[in-house]
């Protein structure tokens, strides 16, 4: 199998695991594409429901450093193990619920588990595979998990299709195998490193917030690339209420076609390029792909301001499958790359907590530019905001080069 030739045996060790975690969370992850839409089309959430359920998801990752904090230096089952029960478990309850504010809490209590699972996730991923081949063996593992994703959402929606009521069912048998994911994770063997000394690092939320800022500004090269996913994070994220009530409201989609849009056509794209980006990202600078896959990603949200229909829709879900290969790579490999010999963990914590902010105050943005501009004017200032970025990008990736 090309994802095992040449690997060293602790890496052989460590895919027998990772390998059925990702078909498992790959599956969770395809009907967690319908849980927005079973809040808008089945419970019937308003506007702020949907704008919350939005928020959750990214905003939860303002406490990432804490928790990244947390991790330096440790075993990371324990946090693994706590991410299956904070994040997979209470969808179990979802099966007693036809309140969408009950719904809705259940969802964003949930959403704690990936500042939980993600700094773990990347400890593994540096630990068990070599800088060498990182980029290679994450490209193969995304590709089936993306595999998996758009099976789950493929049908997660004909099911909903067949009873919208179905939802109390697919729900808490998303939970129940995620759950079993985040144990195949935990118990996975990983490979004991012996770290570079990391920058001294004190404990506690309010030293961890103070570690943030330091980390930002004392390694100028991975603060500038973060400066460049904040911006275009806000341009990404600005869409996602809008997306659900242009899917529902303006396009009137049923589950099985909202699924094919969200949960396969974009997918699909990112599954056949992220073995190739992979490899590139190994002989790229970080900030030159985010860049250049961020001025692709413009065209994402111009198609939707001009789209009707499905055909158009699809269209731009292509676009932004292709551009998000390039954007997904940077941005879970790049802190990896920045943190060089040092444990991942800070690094990582340091990106979700930026993510966690635009994640608070972007879709907040969307509705406000939604009101303001009507849906296609907000395509449209998303737009701009991805010039910005992208342009930004590419020029401290320049700067880089040009230091190097």
């Amino acid at each position: 199998m090309p994802l095992f030739a040449g690997l060293p045996d602790y890496s052989r060790r460590s895919l027998a695991w990772h390998v059925p975690a990702v078909v498992l969370d790959g599956l969770v992850q395809g009907v967690a594409v319908l849980f927005l839409i079973v809040a808008r089309k089945t419970l019937l959430a308003s506007d702020a429901v949907v704008t919350i359920l939005t928020i959750g998801p990214v905003g939860v990752m303002v406490f990432g450093n804490v928790l990244g904090v947390a991790m330096l230096g440790r075993s990371k089952r324990a946090f693994l193990v706590a991410a299956g029960l904070v994040g997979r478990l209470p969808l179990l309850l979802v099966f007693f619920v036809t309140d969408v504010r009950i719904y809705a809490a259940i969802l964003v209590f949930s959403f704690f588990y990936y500042i939980l699972f993600k700094p773990a996730e990347n400890s593994i991923i540096q630990a068990n595979y070599d800088k060498e081949q990182r980029g290679r063996i994450y490209g193969w593992l995304n590709s089936l998990m993306l595999l998996c994703a758009m099976a789950g959402a493929w049908a997660g929606g004909r099911i909903l299709d067949a009873s919208h009521d179905n939802y109390r069912y697919l729900i808490p048998a998303a939970g129940v195998l995620g759950f079993a994911a985040m144990m195949l994770y935990a118990f996975l063997p990983v490979r004991v490193m012996d770290y570079d000394a990391p920058r001294a690092v004190a404990k506690g939320v309010l030293a961890a917030y103070r570690n943030f800022f330091e980390s930002l500004l004392k390694d100028a090269p991975f603060g500038r690339l973060e400066l460049s996913f904040l911006i275009y994070g806000f341009g990404i994220i600005m869409l996602d209420p809008l997306l659900i009530i242009f899917v529902v409201d303006d396009l009137k989609l049923d589950y099985s076609a909202a699924a094919v849009a969200m949960g396969l056509i974009g997918q699909l794209a990112i599954l056949a390029l992220s073995p190739f980006v992979g490899r590139l990202f190994d002989r790229v600078r970080p900030g030159a792909m985010l860049g250049a896959s961020v001025l692709l990603l413009i065209a994402f949200p111009i198609m939707l301001f001009f789209a009707h229909g499905t055909a158009l829709l699809y269209a731009a879900y292509v676009v932004r499958g292709v551009a998000m290969s390039g954007i997904l790579m940077v941005w879970n490999l790049g802190p990896i790359h920045y943190a060089e010999e040092r444990d991942s963990t800070n690094y990582m914590g340091v990106h979700l907590t930026l993510t966690g902010v635009r994640g608070l105050f972007a879709p907040l943005l969307g509705m406000g530019t939604y009101y303001l501009l009507g849906i296609r004017g907000a395509f449209l200032v998303s737009a701009a905001i991805f010039v910005v970025a992208g342009v930004m990008s590419l020029a401290f990736a320049r700067m880089e080069g040009t230091a190097g």
